[in-house]
């Protein structure tokens, strides 16, 4: 299946109605709860090309959350084709974006690089008569420390400092770039902590020491568009942590605040879900200290 350009699709606008439909059901679609796909020996817990088993980025990563499926591996038609299966009759696809160059004329009558927005259509395996290992994560005692969680945190380059001076919240502080925890003994559960300290830590990529993100350099005033985007970009890149580190995402105690803040904005902005998930993308691979190039998927045919 080639990349599309249909003028008729206007992929913004699918993506924006698709998570509208899952905010409006008070569901953050973006904390998909996936399951451990098994292919070869390895172990895939966050969104795969199955073909490539290279990892989704972007805000394909949060598109596939849109899903009804719980296996994180996925195909575009072509591909479940060469790996000698079939999809299933009555199988939905889902766009996956990506950028392309092209070649367009300037007002000088040369020619100049502009990024267009294209799409493939990716199938969940679910959905194809191909087969793949799937099991439950394995459950384990809960740990003081998740190591995991904590590596994540470690490898994090030039890292904010982490105090623990007031105890009854958890907040990013820009000016002082610290990052203030409530004691790990006051969460119900190590998840909950880890979960909470990624969100501020995405926060903190946003300092201009680090990723420079406007949407946190500005100091916008609660409610606005700006401060919207930089808490969506907050939530979302902590879910991907935690799904990178198989942990459950902590349920924001006001989500029904920031859902009805964030739908305002899909409404107004078709964009808006779209630039929070590149970077939140961007924030959580700097946590982790990768090197990706997020704003362009790359997928075979």
């Amino acid at each position: 299946m080639s990349a599309k350009a249909d003028a008729k699709f206007d992929v913004y606008e699918f993506i924006n109605e698709q998570v509208i439909k899952q905010l409006e059901k008070g569901v953050l679609p973006w904390r998909k709860p996936w399951k451990v796909a098994i292919v070869e020996g390895m172990e895939y817990s966050v969104p795969h090309n199955y073909a490539t088993k290279r990892p989704y980025t972007g805000v394909n990563a949060f598109l596939l959350a849109l899903t009804p499926y719980r296996t994180p591996m996925f195909l575009t038609f072509n591909q479940v084709k060469e790996k000698g299966g079939m999809v299933k009759q009555g199988a939905a696809s889902l766009p996956i974006v990506f950028w392309k160059p092209i070649k367009v004329k300037n007002d000088m009558g040369g020619e100049e690089d502009k990024l267009v927005l294209r799409y493939y259509r990716v199938f969940n395996i679910e959905d194809t008569t191909l087969p793949v290992e799937i099991r439950e994560p394995k459950q384990q005692p809960e740990p003081v420390v998740i190591e995991a969680c904590q590596r994540v945190v470690e490898q994090m380059p030039n890292r904010p400092r982490l105090v623990h001076n007031d105890p009854s919240r958890c907040y990013y502080a820009p000016s002082l770039d610290v990052v203030n925890m409530a004691p790990a003994q006051n969460f119900k559960k190590a998840e909950d902590y880890y979960s909470v300290l990624f969100h501020e830590l995405v926060h903190a990529t946003g300092h201009s020491s680090r990723l420079n993100r406007a949407e946190l350099c500005e100091m916008a005033p609660f409610g606005s568009q700006t401060y919207s985007k930089e808490e969506l970009t907050a939530e979302m890149g902590a879910a991907y942590l935690c799904g990178v580190t198989g942990i459950s995402a902590l349920t924001l105690d006001n989500s029904a605040a920031y859902i009805n803040g964030w739908l305002s904005k899909l409404r107004s902005d078709k964009r808006f879900f779209f630039e929070a998930a590149q970077k939140a993308q961007k924030a959580a691979h700097f946590i982790q200290n990768l090197l990706i190039t997020y704003e362009s998927e790359n997928i075979p045919e």
